[in-house]
């Protein structure tokens, strides 16, 4: 039975999430949401309405704009792991005793400016072929890493696979915008550990 939420949270709640937080960004971003717009109108026109994932995973400013929005708006906000033998952290003398429960703070990684420069701005342009070498390693864990990240990883999402595919149909027929009862900034709500909209956002 565990497995069986696991597997229904991890398949529908992640993935409504990061299609929310993305059409909201672009909603607030209308020269972001043109410039992405114009890359998937060409594509559609190139390979038809329902291009294959390895279409789909060439779509380079698409890439960035899930990935973005992956990191502001992280679907899991924080990562658990339970030390199997005593530890400790390098050369810090940090210990870490067996058993012990280490959280690994993923949105506040994801804010940090040493991480990301300027984390409140939404800028796709930092997963781009020329700067996303710039992020270093471990800083950036939408889905964790190592043996044990979420299986969005391989089922999902792959760099611009299906979550991606969601949130580029609405552009050949609809312009995104917030409506003036919007309130800013946009606040979570964290449920059962997954970050999503809350539902009083609207005055």
């Amino acid at each position: 039975m565990a497995q069986c939420v696991l597997f229904f949270l991890a398949g529908q709640d992640t993935t409504s999430s990061v299609i929310s937080f993305t059409l909201y960004l672009l909603a607030i971003h209308p020269e972001i949401q043109a410039k992405l717009r114009e890359e998937v109108d060409d594509c559609f026109k190139k390979h038809g309405p329902e291009p294959s994932l390895d279409v789909i995973s060439k779509l380079r400013y698409l890439h960035g704009v899930v990935s973005e929005s992956l990191r502001m708006f992280p679907p899991a906000t924080r990562l658990e792991r339970s030390a199997l033998n005593d530890y400790v952290l390098g050369d810090t003398g940090i210990k870490v005793p067996k058993g012990c429960m280490v959280v690994v703070p993923v949105y506040s990684m994801h804010h940090d400016p040493d991480n990301f420069p300027d984390p409140t701005t939404f800028d796709p342009e930092r997963f781009s072929d020329e700067n996303i070498d710039s992020i270093r390693p471990y800083t950036y864990l939408p889905f964790g890493a190592g043996p044990r990240n979420c299986i969005r990883t391989i089922e999902g999402y792959d760099y611009s696979g299906r979550s991606s595919y969601p949130s580029s149909t609405p552009f050949t027929a609809f312009n995104l915008f917030v409506p003036k009862t919007q309130r800013f900034p946009l606040t979570l709500s964290l449920g059962l550990g997954f970050s999503t909209p809350s539902t009083s956002q609207s005055a």
